[in-house]
């Protein structure tokens, strides 16, 4: 379905969706384990991204790369990736990235998976601050607790934020 979105996006020349179609392709592509397609979804929106001059949404891209790299244990690759990101983020901040906490939760990864404690609990420590900063926004305690404990990359961030904090 996503693909022949794509398609039709590509047809009709509307680029800006049809980069959002492949972005969400790709994560779909992640999500059943189908690597190639999924890193060859990634670097085909991001060549669009390029040439659209999105280059916060294009994060979203690198992030998947990264993804992508680590689960295929090119550790190198995947680094160079979150570099790149963690870059534009400390450059520029998180306006115009969809899931920045998503970001955050690969670059963590990346880093934990290469042995770089110090790497990993910085990331750890600006993810934490960026998720309570967006938390403070949310005046419903339901919705606030939501945010916090029931979006998965949230969750993760904040229970691995907690066991470093136990561990200090």
């Amino acid at each position: 379905l996503l693909e022949r979105a794509v398609a039709q996006l590509r047809d009709i020349g509307a680029r800006r969706d049809q980069v959002r179609a492949l972005t969400y392709l790709a994560r779909a592509m992640e999500q059943s384990c189908d690597w190639e397609g999924a890193q060859a979804a990634h670097q085909s929106a991001l060549s669009h991204r390029h040439d659209l001059g999105q280059a916060a949404s294009s994060m979203e891209n690198v992030s998947g790369l990264a993804r992508v790299a680590l689960v295929r244990g090119d550790l190198e690759t995947a680094r160079a990736f979150t570099e790149e990101i963690l870059a534009h983020i400390r450059a520029r901040g998180l306006a115009l990235i969809e899931s920045p906490f998503r970001i955050y939760q690969t670059a963590f990864r990346v880093f934990q998976a290469s042995g770089s404690k110090p790497a990993a609990s910085q990331v750890l420590q600006e993810a934490y601050q960026a998720l309570m900063d967006q938390a403070e926004r949310i005046t419903d305690p339901a919705l606030h607790c939501s945010f916090l404990e029931r979006v998965p990359e949230h969750e993760e961030l904040l229970a691995a934020w907690r066991e470093e904090k136990e561990q200090e």
